[in-house]
């Protein structure tokens, strides 16, 4: 899969789960994919996210100020090969400031499934699994027409503990056959004891028998530890970024 592929299974899946609040979209501009609010009351407070893959410093610098977006922040996503310091270096040169890093990994469903370590991951079915579990997570339970159905546009998996979910991660429907991994959390009361392995190894396995052929993900710094583990592999890594104000000193 392509860094340019996985772009926009990022930007499709994590729009659609962030409109659970509020309506976000993808566009592009002419290279740059755009995550934003579908609408705002106020024009200069809508969020943006605009991503780049592949893009030289100088393209992506006359892009940025021909769409001059008043309020957004920068996903500039390198391939693996580039050293941190010369993507640093990039973001600077683009004029922002380092928020964070994060690992792009894919899935290819060519390759071997890894076996979970325990059978007591489910997928969450029933409308009433829903509400029990968004109740866990402190959320608004998820809209009807995303979670139910032979096939729906989000799967959700969970692991219980003494009848309660302590664990859950979901897989969600993006393009061309691909999925968006969303939400892997454990309580960490649970940690160490491959939970977050085996609910991923369960989505796996639910995603192929779906007829999926890539999984896509971001990956934290303990993630990025995980994953590899699981087959996937590591293809890019995204640089978030704010930009600087006027005459600020570049961190």
């Amino acid at each position: 899969m392509t860094i340019e592929t996985a772009i926009q299974v990022f930007a499709r899946g994590f729009s659609f789960t962030r409109s659970r609040t509020k309506p976000a979209e993808v566009a592009h501009f002419e290279s740059m994919t755009i995550m934003r609010d579908v609408r705002h009351e106020r024009p200069d407070a809508r969020n943006q996210e605009l991503i780049f893959g592949n893009e030289s410093v100088e393209n992506a610098s006359r892009i940025l100020a021909e769409y001059a977006a008043p309020k957004h922040k920068l996903c500039w996503i390198v391939p693996p090969e580039v050293p941190d310091e010369d993507a640093c270096a990039q973001v600077k040169a683009l004029g922002y400031r380092l928020i964070a890093r994060e690992g792009f990994f894919t899935f290819d469903h060519s390759d071997p499934l890894p076996t979970p370590t325990t059978d007591s991951v489910r997928r969450v079915i029933s409308e009433e699994e829903h509400k029990i579990l968004a109740k866990a997570n402190g959320i608004k339970p998820l809209p009807k027409e995303w979670v139910l159905g032979e096939k729906p546009k989000l799967r959700r998996f969970a692991i219980d503990h003494d009848e309660l979910p302590v664990g859950w991660v979901s897989s969600v429907d993006t393009v061309e056959e691909c999925t968006w991994v969303s939400a892997l959390w454990v309580n960490p009361e649970h940690r160490g004891k491959g939970y977050g392995f085996s609910l991923m190894a369960k989505m796996l396995a639910d995603d192929r028998e779906l007829g999926y052929r890539h999984s896509v993900l971001l990956a934290s710094y303990a993630g990025a530890r995980l994953y590899p583990h699981l087959g996937y592999k590591r293809i890019g890594t995204l640089y978030l970024a704010s930009p600087m104000p006027p005459n600020a000193e570049p961190a």
